[in-house]
């Protein structure tokens, strides 16, 4: 997977590079990848410089892979909370980051599973489905 991340830094950089950095840094989130290319480029632009604010580049690292996998659940016609767990990272394998860190002490999976059995997920898909026909 190929990530382009281009930032508007507006007329003076501020924090814009390591807004960037983050942004990037956050662009898998919490699934394995195995072959990721990682880019980014801020641009001096014409608009006010918009410094750091709340999630400092990772809520917008984070919505790149949450759409990528949002339009894969689409095409594969499956609900996104499978394709979410089936591309978490592993536990002693699939547990490497683009950058070459190990991800150790890994429960996500085990978390998810939680999560979706206590709030009945599936379930209610089933239901939301229905009332939207």
């Amino acid at each position: 997977m190929e990530y382009h991340i281009n930032a508007d830094a507006g007329s003076s950089t501020d924090l814009s590079m390591a807004i960037l950095m983050r942004a990037m840094l956050h662009a898998e989130n919490s699934y394995y990848i195995p072959d990721a290319s990682i880019t980014g480029k801020a641009y001096k632009t014409n608009l006010a410089s918009n410094t750091a604010f709340r999630g400092f580049g990772g809520p917008q690292g984070i919505s790149v892979i949450e759409n990528a996998l949002d339009q894969v659940a689409r095409y594969l016609k499956k609900d996104v909370a499978e394709i979410r767990l089936m591309n978490f990272y592993g536990q002693g394998a699939n547990n490497i980051i683009p950058y070459g860190q190990t991800v150790g002490n890994n429960h996500l999976s085990l978390m998810y599973d939680k999560l979706i059995r206590s709030v009945c997920y599936f379930e209610r898909r089933k239901e939301i489905t229905k009332f939207q026909l």
